[in-house]
């Protein structure tokens, strides 16, 4: 067995997103003003970028659609057209700005977190992969956090352990 088990995965392991950033990666859009939920857009299927084809997986992606059904259906394309409006500088103040490369603070011992290079290092593929979740690594908190602070009106909060709830009738839950 060894060491790692007693590893608490949701703060000490790094992984690539994938799919689960294209929702911030629509707010991002959203926010900064370059898209709406119900602009429309022509997805032809696939785009090239520094020679590499990236492609849809669903066939729902093609045709003219909101950036609302390219979420639904998950289209790479129209995620990377949003980062394009979006461009580097923004796009790295946003991935700061949702701890990404941070600690949150947690207390539980055994925190990690990735590093996010500079954007003027950034080549222009590994800018447009981070919008549907790959060159980029975070925790699995992280994650929840930065959906959470989109719920919560763009207002970051800081996680917490709770070591005990007190109900108005007096009963005290231990945890």
């Amino acid at each position: 067995f060894g060491a790692w088990v007693y590893t608490n995965d949701a703060i000490s392991s790094v992984y690539e997103p994938w799919s689960i950033m294209k929702a911030i990666t629509v707010a991002i859009g959203i926010d900064t003003g370059e898209i709406n939920s119900y602009d429309f857009y022509n997805d032809v299927w696939s785009v090239t970028i520094d020679n590499f084809k990236i492609s849809n997986v669903d066939k729902e992606c093609l045709g003219y659609n909101t950036f609302t059904h390219a979420l639904a259906f998950s289209c790479n394309v129209w995620m990377i057209r949003i980062v394009q409006k979006v461009w580097k500088a923004l796009m790295h103040k946003y991935f700061t700005d949702f701890w990404f490369s941070e600690k949150t603070g947690i207390t539980l011992d055994g925190e990690v977190t990735a590093t996010i290079d500079p954007y003027e290092k950034w080549p222009t593929s590994k800018l447009l992969t981070t919008s549907y979740g790959l060159w980029i690594s975070v925790t699995p908190l992280q994650m929840a956090l930065a959906y959470a602070t989109i719920a919560n009106g763009w207002i970051y909060m800081k996680p917490y352990i709770v070591e005990s709830i007190t109900y108005n009738d007096g009963k005290k839950v231990e945890y």
